[in-house]
This record gives structure tokens, C-alpha cells and sequence, in this order.
């Protein structure tokens, strides 16, 4: 199977009016694009009449559901203040604007910091 010049060329000039440089500012010459082009059509062809099921897709993906999770990520904020009661108001505000449906506060992590003097609240979800 090959792809022909003009489908290339063809490609090329919709990449070029879609992007406007083509890739230029990816640090790509004309030949490397040519040749994603001509890999993506290639594929395009070869698959073009290729069907799965939903049985062969519902076993693949039972059994390479590790690949299709995603991990767990928080957002950490950290706040010092100088005084307990303004640790407390930063906590009272911080829980007006937070979008964070599930918290934890922690109270002044005192040996943690290496401030004297200062309060902090460590918060995460």
C-alpha cells in the first residue's frame, strides 16, 4: 500500500492552511511532516475497513484496565500567618472560595515550619 504524492501534498497544504506555518513552530522541516503525513494516512488506509466488536472491545479493556485509570491527584495549599487568629480567618475565607468538596485541615504544623512565630494551615483535598 502507498501513499501518493498528491495525497501527501494535499495533506500538507490542509495542515498548512489549518495552522498556518505547518509546524514550523514545532522545529519541523517539510520532510518530517511529509512523513507523519504519510505514516497517518498509511494507518488511515489500513484500518479504514477494520471493525471490533463490542465484546472484543469490553475484553481488552477488562483486561488492561491498570492503563485506563487515573491516579488520584490533590491540590496542597500551604498558608502561614503571624498570629492563631489570623490562621483562623484564613481558614474561615480559604472554606468560602475552596471548590474542593472533600477536605482535610490540618492545625498549625508548628514543627514543620521554620519561621518562629508563625501559625500554619495546611490544607488538602
Amino acid at each position: 500500500m502507498k501513499i501518493s504524492d498528491e495525497e501527501l501534498d494535499r495533506e500538507l497544504k490542509m495542515m498548512k492552511t489549518m495552522y498556518g506555518t505547518a509546524g514550523q513552530n514545532l522545529n519541523k522541516s517539510n520532510d518530517q511532516l511529509r512523513q507523519e503525513i504519510q505514516s497517518s494516512l498509511l494507518l488511515e488506509k489500513l484500518t479504514k475497513d477494520v471493525s471490533v466488536s463490542k465484546t472484543a472491545m469490553r475484553n481488552y479493556y477488562d483486561n488492561n484496565k491498570d492503563i485506563y485509570r487515573i491516579p488520584t491527584a490533590f491540590h496542597i495549599s500551604h498558608i502561614t500567618t503571624s498570629t492563631k487568629s489570623r490562621q483562623t480567618k484564613s481558614y474561615v475565607n480559604w472554606r468560602k472560595v475552596s471548590p474542593l468538596k472533600s477536605w482535610r485541615w490540618k492545625n498549625p504544623l508548628m514543627n514543620l515550619l521554620p519561621i518562629k512565630g508563625r501559625h500554619g494551615l495546611y490544607i488538602t483535598g
